[in-house]
């Protein structure tokens, strides 16, 4: 029982990986290729433009405008970040650097380098595929419709979180 539970997840594994290894996460730029244009508009207006006026877009900038400082008398050589309270916590970086912080305010940071292209820049703060998902695959689809070209059979789809294990 034992051994064919333990056969069945190196299977699910071995199947997987390959569909996981093929989406990346490629950045908000690329996202805006196609979601920032009149026919991607909705009511409210396009997904890009909307994303860029929202706090998501600015998370990361928030972090590198904090005001910090480097007093090793005053903070024992820890960076002193204010936070929107005014509760102050000292880092062992700045908060920019600072996984805990950048996790939150930026996409795909604790992501296998694998399943992130060179055009992600984290810098862009909390983008797209921080909600949807890597993105290349979907960019691979749509590019294929629009050149008219056949679209190869999709493979099962696998939960983007599972390239994050």
């Amino acid at each position: 029982m034992r051994t064919s539970i333990v056969l069945s997840i190196a299977i699910i594994l071995a199947v997987s990986f390959p569909v996981q290894a093929r989406n990346k996460y490629v950045g908000v730029q690329v996202c805006a290729a196609c979601h920032s244009t009149a026919q991607a508009a909705g009511e409210n207006g396009d997904p890009f433009h909307i994303w860029q006026a929202s706090k998501h877009a600015g998370a990361y900038r928030t972090l590198a405008n904090m005001s910090t400082s480097r007093d090793s008398q005053q903070c024992q050589g820890l960076y002193l970040v204010t936070m929107g309270r005014g509760d102050q916590y000292g880092l062992p970086t700045p908060a920019a650097e600072f996984l805990h912080c950048t996790i939150c305010h930026s996409t795909a940071v604790s992501a296998d380098p694998d399943f992130v292209a060179a055009s992600l820049d984290r810098k862009e703060g909390v983008q797209c595929e921080a909600c949807h998902g890597p993105g290349s695959a979907h960019v691979q689809v749509e590019t294929l419709k629009r050149s008219g070209k056949p679209i190869p059979p999709q493979e099962p789809l696998i939960d983007f979180h599972l390239a994050l294990v």
